[in-house]
């Protein structure tokens, strides 16, 4: 199955764009046939960051906030366990590798920090602070 606006994979399932399926001026019965091939899995759309953000309700920096979490702080939030911060993910306050005496942070601030840059970074950031000491 092929269209001027999808590709279709390996797999046989094709994949339509956001942009191009908002363009094409389908009737009714189109759409009805186009809805029910996304709904089996046998289409897929791949929609921009903007129309994301329609559907969802919700400011596309927001989005691209909840892309810099790792996969499990994405579900920590969605399933309503994590009360980070976008605001904070979006302009994260600048960190120094030295600081002048020892800064007291709370365990829910840190806890909501480490969810939001992974425990990678941290670990990597750990082992720059202690390499630096």
């Amino acid at each position: 199955m092929t269209t001027t606006n999808g590709t279709t994979r390996a797999t046989g399932q094709r994949t339509l764009s956001g942009a191009g399926l908002a363009n094409r001026k389908y009737d009714a019965r189109q759409k009805a046939c186009v809805a029910v091939e996304v709904g089996t899995g046998r289409t897929s759309i791949k929609l921009s960051k903007k129309q994301l953000a329609s559907i969802f309700g919700v400011s596309v920096p927001y989005i691209l906030a909840a892309e810099k979490l790792s996969p499990e702080a994405r579900a920590a939030t969605i399933a309503g366990n994590d009360t980070i911060s976008f605001a904070l993910v979006l302009n994260p306050p600048p960190l120094a590798l030295r600081a002048p005496k020892a800064v007291e942070i709370d365990d829910p601030t840190l806890i909501n920090f480490v969810r939001t840059v992974g425990t990678t970074r941290v670990l990597e950031a750990a082992v720059a602070v202690e390499a630096a000491q």
